[in-house]
C-alpha cells in the first residue's frame, strides 16, 4: 500500500522542516505540519497532509483488521450500505484497530494489528504471553490435524483396493509426520505481522477454492470423508501461514492418483513436500499452492476422464448413472479468484481498497469496501469521517461517482503498430460525455476524443471499460505499472 500510494503521498507530504505550507493544502494555509490544528481554529477544511503522518499507522491497522471483521460482515450482509459503513467506522476507530490498545486480555487472540515484534499500531507493546498463547494454539491445531491424517492413513492401509493406490497410506503417514514436525517447530516461528492479515485471508480462500475444485471433480478425499471434514475445520480455524502450509501438504497427500500430473515425479514431488512442510510465510505457502495447482495436477486428464462414456452394463445389472451423477467422475470447474469464491460462499473478503482518484485529493480520500464507495475526510483532531456515496459502479471509475466522472478529461492508451512493426502504446485524450452505463456495467464511459476522428471527420467516440488502460487528466507518457 505504501508503494502504491508513494507518488500521491509525496505530493501531499509537508515540506521538510514544517515551516512552509503543506503542498496540496488550501490557499492561505501557512501552518505547515500544524495544518490540522490551524484548520480547527479557523473554519478551513482539514487537509489530508496534516493528520496523515499521525494516522499512518492507524490506516495500516485498519487494513489489517478487515480479516477479523469479515466474519461479522458475512453474518450481517456486507453488501448492505449500513453494514459496510459500520465496518468502515470500526476500521477507522483507533481502539478497534489496535485490538483494545494492547492489553493482556484481548479475548484470547492475537490482535490483528500487531507486528512481528508484538507492537500494536498504537505503539503499545503486547505481553509475551499473548504471542506465546497464540502460537501454542497453532501448535495444538497442527497436532490435531496430524492425528486425523494418521487415522486416515491407518484406514487406507486396511483397505486393499484404496482409491489412493498402493502407496496412499505411506503418503498420508509421511504427511502426518511433516505436520507433527511443524507443530513441534512452531515455537520458534514468529507471529504473523498484522499488516499481512488481509493477504493471509486471501491465501485461506485460495486454498479452499483449490480444494473445492479438486473435490468437485472427485479427485481428493476419495473414501476419506472424515479426513476431509477435519481438514476443512482446520483451514477455517487457521490463523498462521504454517497451518495453511500444513493443510496444503495434507491435501497433496490426499489427491487421487488420476489427478496427479505426469510431471509430478518422485524428485519434484519430494522437493515440493519439503518446501511445503517448512513454509512459514504467506508468500512461501502461496508459491507452493501455485506450483501444485499448475504443475502437480492433471486438470486436462480429469476433464478427458469425465468425457469418457460410462461402462456398458452387463446382463441383468442396473443401468449406469447419468453423466455427472454419483459414482461417475465430473469435469473440474474453471478456476475462480479467491475473492469471487469467498463471495460465492457468502463470506466476502472485507478488504479495504484505496481508490486512485478523488475530486479533491488535498482534502479527502476514496475507498471501496463491501461493494460501497466511501469518502474519507480527516478530522482536525485526528481520525477520519466516513460518508457512504452509494454502491460502487460496476465499471471502475477510479474513485469517482458517475456524476463526478461526467465531463472529466481522461487519457487512454491503445496499442498501435509503428512503421518498423513495433507495437507501442499511444495516448489519446478526450472528455467523458456519458458515464451513466458504468453503474450497472452495461457499458463503459463514453469518451469523445480530441485528435481522433471517424470516417465522417467527426471526433471519434468510444467506450472505455475495465479492460482499458486509462487515467484521469492529460498525460503524454504512460506511467510505470505498479504492483
Amino acid at each position: 500500500l505504501e508503494r502504491a500510494l508513494a507518488p500521491t503521498l509525496a505530493s501531499l507530504a509537508p515540506e521538510e522542516g514544517g515551516d512552509g505550507p503543506a503542498r496540496g493544502a488550501p490557499a492561505g494555509d501557512r501552518s505547515g505540519s500544524a495544518a490540522g490544528a490551524a484548520a480547527a481554529a479557523s473554519d478551513k477544511p482539514a487537509t489530508v497532509t496534516a493528520p496523515y503522518r499521525a494516522e499512518r499507522q492507524q490506516r495500516a491497522a485498519a487494513s489489517a483488521c478487515t480479516t477479523l471483521l469479515g466474519a461479522r460482515a458475512a453474518e450481517t450482509g456486507v453488501d448492505d450500505a449500513v453494514t459496510a459503513k459500520a465496518m468502515l467506522d470500526s476500521l477507522l476507530t483507533p481502539a478497534a484497530a489496535c485490538g483494545g490498545g494492547g492489553d493482556e486480555d484481548t479475548g484470547g487472540g492475537l490482535p490483528a494489528c500487531a507486528d512481528g515484534a508484538g507492537n500494536t499500531a498504537g505503539g503499545a507493546r503486547l505481553g509475551g504471553g499473548i504471542v506465546a498463547a497464540a502460537m501454542a494454539a497453532v501448535s495444538s491445531r497442527l497436532t490435531r490435524l496430524a492425528s486425523a491424517v494418521e487415522s486416515a492413513a491407518a484406514a487406507a492401509a486396511d483397505t486393499p483396493d484404496s482409491p489412493l493406490g498402493a502407496g496412499g497410506a505411506q503418503m498420508l503417514s509421511a504427511a502426518a509426520a511433516d505436520v507433527t514436525a511443524a507443530a513441534l517447530a512452531v515455537g520458534g516461528t514468529p507471529a504473523l505481522p498484522g499488516q499481512l492479515y488481509p493477504s493471509f485471508e486471501r491465501l485461506r480462500y485460495a486454498l479452499l477454492e483449490f480444494e473445492d475444485r479438486l473435490a468437485g471433480a472427485g479427485a481428493c478425499w476419495v473414501d476419506l470423508p472424515p479426513l476431509g471434514r477435519a481438514w476443512l475445520s482446520h483451514v477455517q480455524k487457521a490463523c498462521h501461514p504454517v497451518e495453511i502450509g500444513a493443510a496444503l501438504r495434507v491435501l497433496e497427500a490426499g489427491i487421487a492418483p488420476c489427478a496427479r500430473s505426469r510431471w509430478w515425479g518422485v524428485e519434484r514431488a519430494g522437493g515440493w513436500r519439503e518446501e511445503a512442510g517448512k513454509a512459514a510465510t504467506v508468500a512461501a505457502v502461496a508459491a507452493c499452492l501455485s506450483f501444485l495447482d499448475e504443475v502437480g495436477c492433471a486438470w486436462d486428464a480429469l476433464a478427458k476422464r469425465a468425457e469418457q462414456p460410462p461402462p456398458t452394463p452387463g446382463v441383468g445389472s442396473k443401468p449406469p448413472p447419468a453423466r455427472g451423477g454419483k459414482g461417475l467422475p465430473r469435469a473440474p470447474r474453471e478456476r475462480m479468484s479467491e475473492a469471487d469464491f469467498a463471495r460465492g460462499r457468502g463470506s466476502p473478503l472485507g478488504i479495504v481498497s484505496w481508490c486512485a482518484h478523488s475530486p479533491a485529493p488535498a482534502t479527502e480520500l476514496r475507498v471501496l469496501l463491501g461493494g460501497q464507495l466511501f469518502q474519507l475526510v480527516p478530522r482536525p483532531g485526528g481520525g477520519w469521517e466516513a460518508d457512504c456515496l452509494g454502491a460502487a459502479p460496476e465499471v471502475d471509475l477510479h474513485g469517482l461517482t458517475v456524476a463526478e466522472a461526467r465531463g472529466a478529461r481522461v487519457t487512454a492508451w491503445y496499442e498501435e503498430e509503428g512503421e518498423e512493426g513495433q507495437v507501442r502504446d499511444v495516448p489519446y485524450s478526450g472528455v467523458v460525455v456519458d458515464a451513466s452505463g458504468c453503474q450497472s456495467g452495461k457499458r463503459g464511459m463514453v469518451v469523445r476524443f480530441d485528435a481522433a476522428v471517424d470516417d465522417k471527420g467527426n471526433p471519434e467516440v468510444l467506450n472505455i471499460g475495465n479492460d482499458d488502460e486509462w487515467l484521469y487528466g492529460l498525460h503524454h507518457s504512460k506511467p510505470e505499472r505498479r504492483f
